[in-house]
């Protein structure tokens, strides 16, 4: 396990609780009032804000670990060259998150505990975020993750202390809906993995598409662990949605889409050009959350990384950063806690604006703020999920891979 303590510069698939994530019926969480430094309360408040990243740097995610980062790096120079956080530099630490296959994260979140972490920017993968939830908030550290979208943490019991600047798959089960809708089809069939990723989905989609007029006429759920497509029939709809993961393929293979449209999801949206006869994804669409970033940010965060190539989750990330350092400010201290009791507050209800020194600028006239980021308006519900998402819609070609054709954003 990796632990790395960066000088800041001032110039440059899961289990979950059964019990609710935040009570309707508690008070809200209290803004912690300063303490003096040294004073314990969770961690340690010694006026430096201090970020952790648990972020995948090996393992089957390290593509997103390198641009997601990256962008980290960024974020934390933006702020320290704008003043800092309570007149002080952000420090940064990195930790090696690893995968749901090792036990890299747990051993990544004590020793980020042991270096007096405020706010960890992680994990990428929905089920490394489940597996160390309990550990870093019973730390009282507050945890923001740049590309969860799993609905298990929308009511997963976290201590009111994770959010996520990426849009949960209930948004993603809208979009989905409305892409089948818009494009003319007038019935519509589900093919869906039987769990409660595909539960969210199938029903969010399945509730646009009825707004719109589309009638489903067929949904097949299937388990994981038992998925038998031998005796799969072709299904008369206009409009076909997969929600699945790698088993998708044999769905595929099985079928013949003639000219019925296809829609896929995040987890099965895949380069298919080695498995598939040329030809059968075309004009196939599938979503995927997270913005584009533009080409000043990608040279941005190519100058401190020149071998990035791909900058999945970097607009979250980076945004995760900046809205944290924001909170901190609001709060005028840096425990995890005194983070996120102000995040709500910082990313909704005032004044927009879209950089930190901008909104620092105004916090220090007593101005209430709307912090607007790279990946768009966040605003904080209260189970830590974002109002608003975006996303990616996708288009194969001939050769069935896959490209972006537009970004899409979803509201509640």
């Amino acid at each position: 396990m990796l632990l790395l303590l960066v000088q800041p510069t001032p110039q440059a698939q899961t289990a979950q609780s059964a019990q609710p994530k935040r009570s309707p019926l508690a008070a809200p969480v209290p803004t912690p009032a300063p303490t003096p430094a040294g004073q314990v309360r969770g961690v340690v408040q010694d006026g430096v804000l201090t970020v952790g990243t648990l972020l995948p740097m090996t393992g089957s995610l390290a593509f997103l670990g390198a641009a997601t980062s990256t962008a980290v790096d960024l974020a934390v120079q933006d702020v320290n060259a704008a003043g800092g956080v309570l007149g002080r530099p952000v420090r940064l630490i990195r930790a090696d998150s690893g995968d749901s296959t090792d036990d890299l994260a747990v051993a990544a979140v004590r020793e980020l505990a042991g270096a007096e972490t405020d706010v960890i920017v992680g994990a990428a993968s929905n089920t490394v975020s489940l597996g160390v939830l309990d550990a870093v908030t019973e730390e009282g550290m507050t945890m923001i993750s740049p590309s969860t979208t799993a609905t298990l943490l929308t009511t997963a019991y976290d201590r009111g202390l994770f959010f996520r600047t990426a849009p949960s798959d209930t948004l993603q089960g809208r979009l989905v809906g409305r892409l089948a809708a818009e494009d003319g089809n007038r019935t519509a069939a589900f093919i869906a993995l039987d769990d409660p990723y595909g539960d969210v989905l199938v029903a969010e989609a399945e509730a646009e598409l009825s707004k719109a007029g589309v009638e489903v006429v067929k949904k097949i759920r299937y388990r994981e662990d038992d998925a038998d497509f031998s005796r799969l029939e072709p299904i008369e709809a206009d409009a076909l949605i997969l929600i699945g993961f790698t088993e998708t393929l044999e769905v595929m293979r099985k079928l013949k889409r003639g000219d019925q449209r296809w829609y896929l999801v995040d987890a099965n949206l895949s380069d298919y050009s080695e498995d598939l006869p040329r030809g059968t994804l075309t004009g196939t669409r599938g979503t995927l959350a997270g913005v584009a970033v533009g080409p000043d940010f990608q040279a941005r965060m190519r100058a401190l990384d020149p071998a990035l190539t791909d900058f999945s989750y970097a607009a979250e990330a980076y945004d995760a950063v900046i809205v944290a350092a924001l909170a901190a400010r609001a709060a005028q201290g840096d425990l995890g806690k005194s983070v996120a009791g102000r995040l709500a507050t910082v990313s909704g209800g005032g004044r927009p604006c879209t950089t930190f020194r901008a909104c620092a600028d105004l916090l220090e006239s007593g101005t209430d703020i709307d912090y607007d980021g790279l990946s768009g308006r966040i605003e904080f519900d209260s189970n830590g999920d974002v109002g608003e998402g975006g996303f990616g819609v996708y288009t194969y070609k001939a050769d069935n891979t896959y490209v972006r054709t537009e970004t899409r954003v979803v509201s509640r």
